[in-house]
């Protein structure tokens, strides 16, 4: 599925997208996890007023929805008094996990591209930021090769706050759910992380 139309925000809608926001009251659907829009996109996490340092990891192929929502976020946590670093995948050089584990012995991942730099900043980080649009109800390749590729650190990462943005073209209410737990998986590896 491609990205059309971006609809929810949780400080306004984004300007040029024609909007309709909804939330819901029904406390399973309004876990504090997991806040739903229509049609998208899908910001799961909490606000906090602390200044951290947030990493913004936008997997769009595309400046789309998904990396316009990215901006909006970054706009807003800089304005919040936090140090934000946004990585747009579409502009790294990004290979894919070879399962070799030679990343167990030298504790980083030998393929000589941008990813182990995106892993230490993820590393660095007390928010990380995922960003996807719904692709075949999943995230794009782009931000799955980036998670697959943490395992050469995922020791080492933990107590990370994490939020969710994730944008579709479909009306469905549970069009990215499986995009939210492909990014979730991610920090339910991680110890300490939410």
């Amino acid at each position: 599925m491609r990205s059309r139309s971006a609809h929810w925000y949780p400080h306004g809608p984004v300007r040029g997208a024609s909007c309709r926001a909804r939330t819901y009251s029904d406390p399973v659907i309004n876990h504090p996890k997991y806040i739903r829009g229509f049609r998208g996109p899908f910001l799961l996490g909490t606000v906090t007023q602390m200044s951290k340092k947030v990493l913004i990891i936008s997997g769009s192929p595309r400046k789309g929805n998904s990396d316009r929502l990215c901006e909006e976020f970054m706009r807003g946590a800089i304005e919040a008094g936090n140090i934000v670093e946004k990585v747009d995948l579409r502009s790294r050089r990004i290979g894919f996990c070879r399962a070799c584990y030679r990343c167990t012995e030298k504790k980083r991942c030998v393929i000589d591209d941008d990813v182990p730099a995106i892993v230490d900043s993820i590393h660095d980080s007390d928010v990380i930021v995922l960003a996807s649009p719904v692709y075949f109800y999943s995230v794009d390749a782009q931000l799955k090769a980036v998670i697959d590729r943490c395992v050469s650190r995922w020791t080492e990462i933990h107590d990370k706050q994490f939020y969710y943005i994730a944008t579709a073209a479909e009306d469905s209410e549970t069009v990215a759910d499986c995009t939210i737990q492909c990014m979730r998986g991610l920090a339910d590896c991680l110890d300490g992380s939410v």
